[in-house]
């Protein structure tokens, strides 16, 4: 999100988009400091694939396509395998 490189970044529309882009990251991003525990992996795709879209990035685009559902289902299965080993230990 951070780096552009030359030709695969068409920068924003117009101002009222980069508007959007600033506020609705704004208040992603504070969703996802609030609700970091529930949402840990789908605020994040959704500030790339939002980033991706508004600033018409070609390569940030086809990382967060990539990105999303790879993080959401790892964190599906960390917090399954996490449970299970909870189950699985002896009380004490």
């Amino acid at each position: 999100m951070v780096v552009n490189v030359p030709k695969t970044c068409f920068g924003f529309r117009s101002d009222e988009a980069f508007a959007v882009y600033l506020i609705a990251n704004a208040v992603l991003i504070s969703a996802y400091c609030i609700t970091w525990a529930v949402l840990l992996s789908a605020l994040p795709s959704a500030v790339f694939l939002l980033s991706a879209v508004l600033s018409r990035s070609v390569l940030l685009l086809a990382c967060a396509v990539i990105f999303a559902p790879c993080h959401i289902l790892l964190s599906v299965k960390n917090a399954a395998l996490s449970e299970k080993a909870k189950d699985a230990k002896p009380p004490q």
